[in-house]
């Protein structure tokens, strides 16, 4: 990525980034290209308005050697969105427009090669003194799926340097993927777009050295994606409810920071836990800074999850260590070791309609070097 700011405030900045390889499994192999290409305009007229052009352009290519044969999907999803802020005293004000389309080819014959969808949203960002208020709401016009209107709205106060409580709640709506509908032998051409209605209430302490945070959050949910063993599904009523904690600590060039979660994720149909979700989660980060060296090590475990929407089968929970360590070795120099899942655990959070289990990576091993432009 590279960026520049003119004298006049004037920002342009473009990204880059591909990744290719290939994945072996039993019975084939798998080829591919992840993509995505980027640029941005920012222009301040004046101390009221400014104004964000982006453009993108990400690929994703796929090349599956089976015993079946060669199946290839290249997907291609091209983004414009423009943003207008507006500032009035305290308060800003965003509106805007965002306009993707997605291509895709195939040696599979799909019934849709392409789609579009045009958006249009608003945004207010207020502030008066200890409360703040959000407000937005955005209209998706889909090619296949028609027009969605969804909107959020939430509140914070601040009763004092150190303390604030916030409240929120939304809607949201997601389109299935190509991926999803046409992937050979695993998408579902019937599978209808995501939607939900979401709610958060949270308080947070931060003071100089350390910070907590604490929230209570629900989700109702239609048409949550969710795959199964034998390809793309969807559930049709889900609940998805919790407590979410944080914490962290900074003191003698030491950073700690601990993150929780306690769920309960259920299919309202069933009444049985959503598959493939671990309802309890928790990390553990430490850091610490040695001058030019940066050392830190990583440790988080998930709960037991199921397999299937009856809850008969059952993958066991898991933990792992993961460590890293950087060094700027010269001005605008550094590089970055990190070894995951360093004790190499067995685990796995999938199962495969053959009934063999997805094999998570293991032990990886990453040798980063980065230059900062200037």
């Amino acid at each position: 990525s590279a960026s520049h700011t003119f004298n006049n405030g004037t920002r342009i900045a473009a990204t880059f980034l591909n990744a290719n390889g290939t994945t072996e499994y039993v019975g084939g192999e798998m080829d591919f290209v992840l993509q995505t290409a980027g640029a941005t305009l920012e222009v301040p007229f004046n101390k009221y308005w400014s104004a964000k052009l982006q453009v993108s352009d990400a690929r994703d290519e796929l090349d599956n050697f089976s015993s079946s044969g060669l199946n290839v999907i290249n997907t291609k999803t091209r983004t414009s969105r423009l943003e207008n802020w507006l500032a009035l005293g305290t308060h800003e004000f965003v509106v805007g427009a965002e306009r993707m389309t997605d291509d895709v080819e195939s040696t599979t014959s799909f019934d849709q090669t392409s789609r579009s969808n045009s958006a249009y949203f608003a945004q207010a960002l207020l502030n008066f003194g200890p409360t703040d208020i959000h407000m937005s709401i955005r209209t998706d016009d889909n090619e296949s799926y028609g027009k969605n209107t969804t909107w959020g709205a939430g509140v914070g106060y601040q009763f004092d340097r150190n303390h604030r409580v916030r409240a929120s709640a939304g809607t949201s709506f997601k389109a299935p993927s190509f991926n999803d509908l046409y992937w050979p032998n695993w998408g579902d051409p019937t599978i209808q777009p995501e939607e939900a209605t979401n709610y958060e209430i949270g308080f947070e302490g931060r003071y100089t050295k350390w910070f907590w945070d604490v929230a209570v959050f629900q989700s109702d949910v239609e048409d949550l994606s969710l795959p199964n063993p034998n390809g793309a599904d969807s559930v049709p009523e889900a609940r998805l409810r919790g407590v979410e904690f944080a914490s962290g600590l900074e003191l003698d060039n030491w950073t700690l920071k601990l993150a929780a979660t306690l769920g309960d994720y259920e299919n309202r149909q069933t009444g049985k836990q959503l598959r493939r979700r671990s309802e309890k989660t928790i990390r553990l980060d430490v850091d610490r800074e040695l001058g030019q060296w940066s050392l830190g090590a990583t440790a988080r475990a998930e709960s037991h999850r199921y397999d299937d929407k009856k809850e008969q089968d059952r993958l066991p929970g898991y933990g792992v260590v993961d460590l890293r360590a950087s060094w700027t070795f010269a001005a605008d120099w550094s590089a970055k070791l990190s070894v995951d899942d360093v004790f190499d655990n067995s685990y796995h959070t999938a199962r495969h309609y053959t009934g063999n289990m997805y094999t998570t990576a293991g032990r990886t091993t990453m040798l980063t070097v980065r230059y900062d432009f200037r």
